[in-house]
């Protein structure tokens, strides 16, 4: 095998590598002197022609440099880098240059920036490290390539999963993103723009004169839907029909792929055949039309990986060579790999590799009882897609239940009648970019040709994706689900063909359904769960035992919905609907929001403060008392009881409070009365856990006069920097000062109840410390 496929032999030591970087904390000059020792080894073997002892001494250097450099990137900060900057708090002018395409979503625009030197303080030193700059609004006037300065704070990226479990600081990090900066608008950025003949320039006046060629020929859906085939711009396609594209499992579709690589290439073979070009001008033109039209379409890993194999392959064949695709693929991986190592983990990059791996291993061995039929019609046009589509499926789909918990259950039939209209709409596209070209009447004809083929999908995807046709999982899958499944498929394929493995197959069923059964008993965990995280200005919490709570505390006024940006993908991923929903603030925001939600879930009841009556009948508007009469209830200083099965639990005073048998949970808004506060713990017993969206030095002085030793944990949103300093004071001179973590720092907080104690259930989880 290494002879055949030296690239896959390679690939697995460079992955090797970079997974070994990651998990361990090791310096990345250790890994190069490592590398550089075992080199003298590596020549003297292969002089020696013992080239099984050499090839082993190559991967090895080659897995301590992969290791190297993945470390040298991700993870070495040498002294001006900008994570240095991030926890200085501090006003600093940033120079640097826009090194991606800016990500410009409603009301807010996200430009990535490569710092070259930061002033601060009047002093100004070089620095490096890229940086996340979020502008509060929509701007296209800084474009990729464009040098700029401004005065802002650098923040930290920060730590932990959000609500839904994913990671936004190993997001980040893995972009080499170490901090971030917040300004209002644009106008305070000084900007050096790219000149005319840059390159990134050039490309996106071509991606603008595309979709004005799309806007001046189609209808407004089917030219958004346009922009999202060929290019992957989604920006303009409507949250209903991308609603469409997600529920009938063809959101793909609008991540370009190697597909529209491929049709890109077909189109220009065919059109380049007829001209005069020898076969290396036509290469050098191909492999330049397939490097703009990778960066047309953002340069995402799916059209990266695509291109590189694309380019391979046409080198391949200019030079006269076997073109061995195993080997293509990994070689285009190890080119991804050298220069950005972090896209091991980039959920694009896994799965194009593992689509395009899966379509060469399982399609020849698929297609093999269909070899008498392979010059029919039928066979080339029907039973050949088809084929493609259910493996692609059969190969994507779980790592897309993996890392979304979401499997369209339509997506084999929406995909074999969707995924080769697509394609021919793709095709079309060109055509009509290339006859808008020459002559604009010609484009238009092309246009009114192609917009009801368009309209027609768009049908197509209404009719797919409209009802609840997908499967929600409660709880992350394991990655040892995935990797058996994949082990599954593999057997199975082959025991088509082999007697060996359709025994080798009854084992794999008789270990799935043990490694079911065991994970079924290990994760049958009954013990009360609270889950808590912060949102915008304040805190959410859902209640997991019994009929579901959800608790809102002092959110922030936004532009958009908190309950439908945050709080509620985190209810669906889980699949819970709140029985009773408890708002601890009497602002108009966090009332609207707790209204929404509580229509969305059809919950029984919600409880706001008294004070918030008139505010709450405003939102529920005129006509609709009854409503207000049978669902909301109002609550004052007086303890409100709420019936629960294994413990008491009560609402009152802008506080929600759950007693346990040794420990006791209380929520506070921010206006609730910190004397209160401090008298309900010292009267209450136990040992408490005090949850608020914000905690300052007064907080702080009236909890620190409650009986040592009572308040186990405070959980906040955050600490203003004078109770960040007060804390790091009391923590040197009080030993029994309780923990506290900030949600905004660490993400969502897992708390358990076990025998009556509450605990925290996600133990890597940052403490604040002195």
């Amino acid at each position: 095998m290494a002879r055949k496929n030296p690239a896959i032999i390679a690939l697995v030591a460079v992955v090797s590598g970079i997974v070994f970087a990651d998990t361990f904390e090791i310096a990345s000059w250790i890994f190069l002197l490592a590398a550089l020792s075992l080199l003298p080894l590596l020549v003297f073997y292969h002089t020696s022609r013992k080239f099984l002892a050499a090839g082993a001494a190559g991967l090895g250097v080659l897995l301590l440099f992969s290791a190297y450099n993945y470390t040298f990137r991700m993870k070495t900060f040498p002294p001006g880098h900008v994570i240095h900057y991030a926890e200085i708090d501090k006003i600093c002018t940033i120079y640097g240059e826009v090194d991606d395409w800016p990500v410009i979503s409603e009301n807010r625009t996200g430009i990535f920036v490569a710092v070259d030197s930061i002033e601060c303080e009047g002093r100004r030193e070089r620095s490096l490290g890229r940086l996340l700059l979020r502008i509060n609004t929509e701007t296209t006037v800084i474009n990729y390539g464009d040098r700029i300065f401004f005065n802002a704070v650098i923040y930290p990226v920060r730590d932990g999963k959000n609500p839904v479990g994913f990671d936004y600081k190993r997001y980040l990090n893995l972009r080499s993103v170490f901090g971030t900066c917040y300004l209002p608008n644009q106008y305070t950025i000084q900007i050096d723009p790219a000149g005319q003949g840059d390159v990134f320039t050039l490309i996106d006046r071509m991606r603008r004169f595309i979709l004005e060629t799309f806007r001046e020929s189609l209808g407004r859906d089917a030219s958004a839907m346009s922009a999202g085939f060929l290019i992957g711009y989604t920006r303009d396609i409507s949250t209903e029909v991308y609603g469409y594209f997600r529920d009938s499992g063809t959101l793909h579709l609008l991540a370009v792929s190697g597909s529209n690589v491929g049709l890109v290439a077909v189109l220009f073979v065919f059109l380049l055949r007829a001209s005069s070009m020898k076969l290396p001008a036509r290469t050098l033109l191909l492999l330049l039309i397939i490097i703009v039209f990778s960066f047309l379409a953002y340069n995402q890993p799916s059209v990266v990986r695509a291109s590189v194999m694309a380019s391979l392959v046409l080198i391949g064949r200019a030079l006269q060579r076997r073109v061995d695709l195993n080997n293509i693929i990994a070689s285009a991986a190890l080119i991804i790999l050298l220069f950005k190592p972090g896209d091991l983990f980039d959920i694009g990059f896994q799965l194009s590799f593992v689509t395009a791996w899966g379509l060469i291993f399982f399609v020849p061995r698929l297609t093999v009882p269909f070899k008498d039929y392979k010059t029919r019609w039928y066979y080339k046009y029907m039973i050949f897609p088809l084929i493609v589509c259910i493996t692609a499926q059969l190969v994507s789909l779980p790592m897309c239940a993996f890392y979304f918990q979401r499997l369209p259950m339509i997506s084999f039939l929406s995909n074999l009648v969707i995924v080769p209209l697509v394609s021919v709409i793709v095709i079309a596209e060109i055509i009509l970019i290339l006859a808008y070209l020459l002559l604009p009447y010609a484009g238009l004809m092309v246009g009114a040709l192609l917009d009801p083929l368009i309209r027609f999908t768009l049908m197509l995807l209404r009719f797919f994706g409209t009802g609840d046709v997908g499967f929600v999982f409660k709880y992350n899958l394991p990655g040892a689900m995935l990797i058996l499944y994949y082990m599954f498929l593999l057997v199975f394929v082959s025991a088509l063909f082999s007697r060996l493995y359709r025994r080798m197959i009854v084992l794999l069923v008789l270990l799935t359904a043990n490694v079911i059964l065991v994970m079924g008993l290990i994760g049958n965990d009954k013990s009360p769960r609270l889950d808590i995280f912060s949102v915008p200005g304040g805190i959410a919490a859902v209640s997991q035992i019994g009929p579901a709570h959800l608790i809102l505390s002092d959110l922030a006024v936004k532009d958009y919905l908190i309950a439908e940006k945050m709080i509620a993908p985190f209810l669906d991923s889980r699949s819970i609907k709140p029985d009773k929903i408890f708002i601890l603030s009497a602002d108009y925001h966090s009332l609207k929001e707790a209204y929404s939600l509580m229509n969305k879930y059809d919950s029984l009841s919600a409880f706001a403060p008294a004070s918030a009556r008139g505010s709450m009948n405003d939102i529920i508007g005129p006509g609709r008392t009854p409503f207000d009469s049978g669902r909301i209830i109002y609550y004052d200083e007086a303890a409100y009881p709420i019936g629960r099965e294994n413990y008491e639990s009560a609402v009152r005073g802008r506080s929600m409070i759950y007693r346990f048998d040794s420990s006791s949970i209380i929520f506070a808004g921010n206006h609730s009365d910190p004397d209160w506060l401090a008298g309900v713990i010292d009267e209450g017993g136990d040992l408490w856990v005090v949850v608020k969206a914000r905690v300052d030095v007064e907080d702080l002085n009236r909890l620190s006069v409650v009986t040592s030793g009572k308040i186990q944990l405070i959980i906040c949103n955050r600490l203003t920097p004078k109770a960040r300093q007060f804390v790091k004071e009391r923590m040197h001179i009080c030993s029994d000062f309780p923990e506290l973590i900030e949600t905004s720092q660490v993400g969502a907080v897992e708390l358990v109840v076990v025998n009556g104690r509450v605990e925290i259930r996600n133990k890597k989880i940052r403490i604040i410390d002195g």
